[in-house]
């Protein structure tokens, strides 16, 4: 059992224990009775545990069935997205600095051009921060309002969400960076490949140029992330 201060739904599993077996666990100070959850949520964050309940005599337990709240699920969700937005963000500034003077042909132009590269780029920045694996996704269609021109773009998608930040080098897109469950516009696309989203393993001929811009740029983005505004 954890020492410190402890999660909502650890707490109340593990008091009500306490109060059913006073005897095998220590106590220190009473634990107030609380009038609703939200009531105890605010006490907790607010109170050390170890003032309450002596963990040095507790005992680990498995609690296999306890599963997150669904708002527990949201606020973890819109927190990873959050947090993904921020890297992203700061990888597009980057690619902005280095991209121009970078010896990859592929991005001179970014972010004309270059969705296929950058997107594996990113990819692989995202989950070397520890953010997760994305799929690099090429979607294509006809754009029948135009004379019937063919339109390619590539993304990256883990489940619903989708990650862009070259999206904005078409008119109609008016957002640079893009992280989003719902996109009208990418959902306009036929999807004819996917693939986990490297650079190490993407197959571009530009590899080895490649290995150098993404150290260039992760450095450079990471020290964006750290500098204040």
């Amino acid at each position: 059992m954890p020492r410190g201060r402890l999660s909502f739904r650890q707490r109340r599993i593990s008091f009500d224990d306490v109060d059913r077996h006073q005897g095998d666990i220590a106590m220190k100070k009473p634990i107030p009775t609380f009038e609703s959850e939200s009531e105890e949520h605010s006490f907790w964050a607010a109170h050390d545990s170890t003032e309450y309940v002596d963990w040095t005599v507790a005992e680990s337990v498995s609690l296999p069935n306890v599963q997150p709240s669904s708002k527990e699920l949201d606020r973890s969700s819109s927190a990873l997205h959050s947090l993904i937005r921020s890297r992203a963000t700061a990888f597009r500034q980057a690619l902005q600095v280095v991209a121009p003077r970078s010896h990859a042909l592929a991005l001179l132009k970014f972010p004309h051009g270059s969705c296929g590269d950058v997107t594996d780029l990113l990819g692989t920045y995202l989950k070397d921060r520890g953010l997760g694996t994305f799929d690099y996704v090429l979607g294509e269609k006809f754009n029948f309002n135009e004379d019937g021109d063919y339109l390619s773009h590539t993304w990256l998608q883990h489940n619903a969400l989708i990650v862009d930040i070259t999206a904005g080098q078409f008119p109609e897109i008016h957002e640079s960076v893009i992280v989003t469950i719902d996109s009208p516009w990418h959902r306009s696309f036929r999807r004819s490949t996917r693939r986990i989203a490297d650079f190490r393993t993407g197959g571009s001929p530009e590899l080895d140029v490649l290995v150098g811009v993404y150290a260039e740029v992760a450095r450079l983005a990471d020290e964006i992330l750290v500098t204040p505004d």
